[in-house]
């Protein structure tokens, strides 16, 4: 791909045409003609060397939670990422995209969302929860080992928030510390192009 100014195209069309100079409409509707062909040659190529960034490795959103308004528990209104699972439940461990100190997770007995807790990976690639302040608590009498299949969380101090947990699986278009996405191109479950194929 070369890159050429709009300069030298205005000239090469001047040179074509055999005039000396363009009236000033003449120019507007040759800069018209211009943006409107190199729109229509971006959208025909899904692959432009200088904005396409190719297997970048991105967070997936997996669950959105809502509804709590006691001002210590706003934080946990939120989108969470996986991060992977716990050793004590052995079920999923979910960190929140904005406020990175609120973790839910499966204590083995019921479904928690703690603020101010940290999450320690461990080499075998489970986590073990430590600190925070427990914000909800499951309710349900018959415990859940899908987060978003709980029905009812208790919160702390008794409170009568009703959280509400939906599952997403979602990239998001902004990320902090990458570019935010313009279009996606292709998503990959895992890194693409090496020796295994990647869906």
């Amino acid at each position: 791909m070369q890159t050429r100014t709009y300069g030298e195209l205005f000239k090469l069309i001047r040179s074509l045409a055999g005039v000396g100079s363009f009236s000033t409409s003449e120019l507007d509707d040759i800069a018209n003609l211009i943006n409107r062909r190199f729109l229509q040659i971006f959208n025909e190529s899904p692959i432009w060397p200088r904005y396409f960034v190719p297997s970048e490795k991105r967070d997936i959103l997996a669950l959105t939670l809502s509804g709590a308004t006691a001002s210590t528990d706003t934080t946990v209104n939120q989108n969470y990422k996986l991060l992977g699972s716990n050793t004590t439940g052995g079920s999923n461990v979910y960190q929140g995209a904005t406020t990175t100190t609120v973790i839910i997770y499966n204590t083995g007995t019921a479904w928690r969302v703690d603020t101010a807790a940290s999450a320690a990976e461990q080499a075998s690639g489970t986590f073990t929860v430590t600190g925070g302040t427990q914000q909800f608590i499951e309710a349900d009498t018959n415990k859940k080992d899908n987060i978003t299949e709980v029905e009812t969380f208790t919160g702390r101090d008794s409170s009568t928030d009703s959280l509400l947990v939906e599952g997403k699986n979602l990239v998001p278009f902004a990320q902090t510390g990458k570019t935010t996405i313009g279009s996606f191109n292709r998503v990959f479950r895992k890194q693409p192009f090496l020796n295994q194929s990647a869906t």
